[in-house]
């Protein structure tokens, strides 16, 4: 099978949810290709499909990955491509995921300063991820970046009208704002276990 079709139906599958169809698809496109060009495929494909709704559903598909793929956890650490996904998405379910079933399990294994060194090699990858953001940010003005509602819906005044344009980019800054408050909430748990709290 192609590699761009083979992505295609991996994209589908994890649209979907469908976990069997995707360890499937991981399975092909492995055979043909190195641990980091898989993982940097797959999370590309969880990027284009990411928002904060879905963001448990899509957990539950990387947890299938990593216990079918628990190398895929480690690559390139700390920078590991699905631990800067989690960052740059501001996804605490990715986050929590990535911890739970990978880094906790690994964690135990070692003694208080390889703990702590590992820990500190992620905390550090964090925050030069989240510093590189503010920037970026700008300001979201009304009438400017979107407009308001241009009317109400006849059988209900509390129904407002608006343009999907505008809708849609609103929707996009709630995006924007669930992701800094996720890397946020990740930088402070990141921070507790860096210190031992």
């Amino acid at each position: 099978m192609k590699s761009q079709k083979l992505l295609i139906e991996i994209e589908d599958s994890i649209a979907n949810c469908d976990v069997e169809r995707m360890l499937e698809g991981i399975a092909n496109l492995h055979k043909n290709s190195t641990d980091e060009n898989t993982c940097v495929e797959l999370v590309q494909l969880f990027s284009n499909n990411y928002t904060s709704r879905g963001a448990d559903a899509h957990a539950y598909l990387l947890e299938n990955i990593f216990r079918t793929y628990p190398e895929f956890a480690f690559v390139r650490f700390p920078e590991n491509y699905f631990f800067k996904l989690a960052v740059i998405k501001g996804s605490t379910d990715f986050y929590d995921c990535y911890m739970e079933v990978m880094i906790d399990p690994f964690l135990a294994t070692q003694t208080a300063d390889e703990k702590k060194a590992f820990l500190d090699g992620l905390f550090k990858v964090a925050l030069s991820l989240v510093s590189s953001f503010f920037p970026e940010y700008k300001k979201t003005i009304r009438g400017i970046d979107y407009n308001g509602p241009f009317g109400y819906y006849e059988k209900d005044s509390n129904v407002y009208l608006i343009h999907q344009q505008d809708y849609e980019y609103v929707n996009g800054v709630v995006e924007m704002y669930n992701a800094i408050i996720g890397r946020r909430d990740i930088l402070s748990d990141l921070e507790k276990r860096v210190s031992g709290k």
